[in-house]
């Protein structure tokens, strides 16, 4: 990054890196499919001159490629009319790194994960299941300098375990998601997702309507994942926002506690982002009020605001009881393992719709007691966190970002339509 900031001759410039391994094993059809690892390394340079900026990229280092993305920005910025929005580079900040690096040499081995597969592929075949899923194990560093003092560097780690088993006429599907590789446990990731499509066959025809909905974390974090693309301040204050009005309001229940914390243990966050914005603390709705939404820097020197922060990593708080306790408080309803093909419907309300998969039950005083088809569902999470009877014990899920979110007891969710399959 310094060897970069030296190739330019304008006032004002920006230097972003990464560097990272990526190493996958995929499984298909109770066969290895696919084992390959790749390392890469980026370097973006956005250089400024008098409100005109231009970026350029590359993945080499050498002193001519640096010299090279340097010309290649300037001339960018040279060609670029006048930004009325465009900022300085941000300047010193007191930064916390979040301890989110191992480096889990064990998984980056390929031979190590196809023993793994292998383990996993024999117990779907024991009892005649097709088996896919995949392991992944990222290691990768990043970091920001400025011309104005900026310095930040941060590595991080992140491994996956997904495993799905398919049967004669229902499949079942489980995953596990961690900064800390070690702490993965893919034969319980196998076995869980086994279990679950054993007593997924057969499934049973239910009539589309208004039920009470248990929700796994998975199922939980894939709606509100898109919350991720509507926290944005400037969109809620220029009315393209569902929070658009609606800041200090109750939009939840009293429970409902979001909020962002990049030192958190299991799924830390980014120490800053992109502009240069230090990650903080941040409640985004607390007691179920709407509390703050995430500003860009140019967003946040209109409107005056001197605190604002980005969500780093997404945290809704639970309670400490574990799936089957929230099973236990539902006389008749659905659990629902897992949601998917998810699409927006209409923005300014958050509705979304998708369908059920890979293990939806019906059940009856406190437990599943049959499959059910999957159905397709039209609803709103904004709606949604009115609806809450119960919450567990929050767990790491994937989602666009960091995320900790607990399985969910609802009165109510809106499916629509039955699937095709």
């Amino acid at each position: 990054m310094e060897r970069t900031m030296n190739a330019t001759t304008m006032p004002q410039a920006r230097v972003g890196c990464s560097s990272s391994h990526h190493a996958l094993t995929r499984f298909a059809a109770n066969a290895l499919t696919q084992n390959v690892a790749r390392s890469d390394q980026s370097l973006v340079l956005e250089v400024a001159r008098n409100g005109k900026h231009g970026s350029a990229a590359t993945n080499q280092v050498a002193p001519s490629a640096l010299a090279q993305l340097a010309r290649s920005a300037e001339r960018a910025a040279n060609y670029a009319p006048k930004d009325s929005e465009y900022l300085s580079p941000p300047s010193r900040q007191s930064l916390d790194c979040p301890g989110s690096y191992s480096p889990c040499d064990t998984w980056l081995n390929p031979e190590n994960r196809v023993a793994i597969v292998s383990r996993i592929l024999s117990l779907g075949k024991r009892k005649g299941l097709r088996v896919s899923g995949v392991l992944s194990m990222l290691r990768e560093s990043r970091g920001m300098k400025t011309s104005k003092g900026f310095e930040g560097y941060q590595r991080i780690s992140e491994a996956l375990c997904s495993v799905s088993m398919e049967g004669q006429d229902g499949s079942g599907w489980a995953e596990q998601i961690s900064s800390f590789p070690e702490t993965l446990d893919p034969i319980d990731v196998a076995q869980r997702a086994m279990n679950i499509c054993l007593h997924a066959q057969r499934p049973k025809e239910i009539q589309p309507g208004d039920y009470p909905v248990i929700l796994a974390p998975e199922a939980v974090a894939s709606l509100f994942a898109y919350w991720v693309w509507q926290m944005d301040a400037r969109e809620a204050d220029e009315k393209r926002s569902c929070f658009s009005g609606r800041m200090g309001q109750r939009i939840g229940d009293v429970r409902v506690h979001l909020h962002s914390q990049p030192l958190h243990a299991e799924a830390p966050g980014s120490s800053f982002n992109a502009e240069g914005i230090p990650a903080r603390d941040c409640s985004w709705i607390d007691r179920g009020v709407l509390k703050n939404l995430s500003f860009s820097r140019f967003w946040a020197r209109k409107k005056g605001v001197r605190r604002f922060t980005f969500p780093c990593n997404l945290i809704l708080d639970g309670g400490d009881g574990a799936l089957e306790d929230l099973l236990q408080g539902v006389s008749r309803g659905i659990f629902i393992t897992r949601l998917w093909y998810i699409r927006m419907v209409e923005p300014m309300s958050l509705t979304l719709t998708g369908l059920t998969r890979d293990g939806t039950f019906w059940v009856e005083r406190g437990k599943p007691v049959k499959p059910i088809r999957n159905l397709r569902f039209n609803d709103s999470p904004l709606r949604l966190l009115s609806q809450i009877e119960q919450m567990g014990a929050p767990c790491r899920v994937q989602a666009p970002l960091p995320a900790c979110f607990p399985p969910l007891s609802l009165k109510s969710f809106r499916f629509t339509s039955l699937a095709t399959k």
